[in-house]
């Protein structure tokens, strides 16, 4: 799953919870789903409200987990081309992004 941002005050930060023993799903904890903005075959995207800054984020998850090493370097691949992109006017800002149960967040 990665994290976008939407246009609002791009100084904030999002702070993550510290690795509990029992697993708790961070998309969970810290976003509620405001409505859903699409899905395609291997992902889906809402618009979410942060419960820690109380801000507006685009949140894109994965529908499913790694199939392989491959499959995850695949996609920690788009995380990078969004992180050295960023700030370009015509695309949106990555704030974030994370592993969660062997998919990206």
């Amino acid at each position: 799953m990665l994290v976008f941002i939407l246009p609002d005050n791009e100084e904030d930060t999002l702070a993550r919870p510290s690795m509990p023993d029992v697993y708790i799903d961070y998309f969970d904890v810290e976003f509620s789903i405001i409505s859903a903005l699409g899905r395609g075959e291997f992902s889906e995207a809402f618009s979410t409200k942060s419960r820690s800054d109380e801000r507006v984020y685009a949140v894109k998850r994965t529908k499913h987990p790694f199939i392989g090493t491959r499959d995850r370097a695949r996609q920690l691949e788009e995380v990078k081309i969004l992180w050295h992109l960023g700030r370009h006017q015509h695309c949106i800002q990555l704030f974030d992004a994370w592993e969660d149960r062997k998919s990206v967040v």
